[in-house]
């Protein structure tokens, strides 16, 4: 079994209890799971639509997973303290017992971390200009539909935005007056 097991690997009851991890699966995560930890409870797994993957593997079957990020640290139903996020790409292998039964479940490891950083920023940074763009949306409408003029400033109280009632008060548009006190 120790053959198909280079770098970092888990090893499964057929219940999805952890019996055993290496030292490299430490190293990767920064800790190793607390006893009560159950893959098929793992919350990120299924926000990552892994669970009929899991499911798959414990039926008897060798599963590849592609690439996905993977912080122990937001678990929910286990609680760790120390870990860190890292790309992770696994790998299911069914060990049978004699009568041909799945009794184990080793899961090894790629660490893909080095080749996913762009990726993940470039992620990261469509997520936050959408909600950026969503926020604009949401002060342009609710600035249109107040009946008040409302002058929306910067910290040193310069204008930074006007809404039209409030350009009709001031006679001045928020292109010219913004920037000013």
């Amino acid at each position: 079994v120790n053959a198909f097991f280079f770098g970092v690997f888990y090893l499964f009851d057929a219940s999805g209890h952890c019996l055993v991890v290496n030292d490299a699966f430490r190293t990767l995560f920064g800790s190793e799971p607390p006893p009560d930890y159950n893959i098929f409870e793992d919350e990120l797994a299924k926000a990552q639509g892994l669970l009929e993957l899991i499911h798959r593997a414990f039926a008897g079957e060798s599963v590849v997973v592609p690439p996905f990020w993977y912080d122990p640290r937001e678990l929910r139903h286990v609680e760790i303290k120390e870990g860190r996020r890292v790309a992770i790409e696994l790998t299911f292998f069914p060990l049978r017992d004699g009568a041909g039964a799945v009794k184990y479940v080793a899961l090894s490891y790629k660490d893909v971390t080095a080749e996913r950083p762009r990726e993940a920023e470039r992620d990261e940074l469509k997520a936050l200009a959408e909600a950026l763009r969503l926020r604009e949306e949401e002060l342009r409408a609710t600035l249109l539909s107040i009946g008040d003029g409302v002058i929306a400033t910067d910290t040193e109280g310069r204008v930074v935005r006007m809404n039209p009632v409030a350009e009709d008060l001031t006679g001045y548009s928020t292109d010219e007056a913004r920037g000013k006190p």
